[in-house]
């Protein structure tokens, strides 16, 4: 669980009033990340650009390590255990040419 500094909490009225001075923290990298706060729940998290853009290229990174795993364990699934596409579509009932 992520933890905030007190200076890192803000509500969201606070936040549209100062909304020039709290991005230019942001981008400034004078405060890591802003939470925001409305009706006493926490709604979203500002963060800077390249921090954004860094936690997708994880997340990709993990979806990738994930498939992997699932791959590696398909290809130990013996060929006689395989499952056509079509017995697959009839069993969700699915037809073809509804793909």
């Amino acid at each position: 669980m992520t933890t905030y500094a007190r200076e890192e909490i803000m509500s969201y009225s606070e936040v549209v009033r100062n909304l020039s001075s709290v991005l230019a923290s942001i981008v400034g990298h004078k405060r890591d990340k802003v939470a925001i706060i409305r009706n006493n729940r926490m709604e979203a998290v500002l963060v800077p650009i390249d921090e954004y853009e860094r936690m997708q290229e994880i997340c990709e990174v993990a979806e990738q390590f994930e498939l992997y795993g699932i791959i590696s364990e398909r290809i130990k699934t013996p060929p006689e255990q395989y499952i056509s596409l079509a017995a697959a579509l009839e069993k969700s009932g699915v037809k073809p040419d509804e793909l």
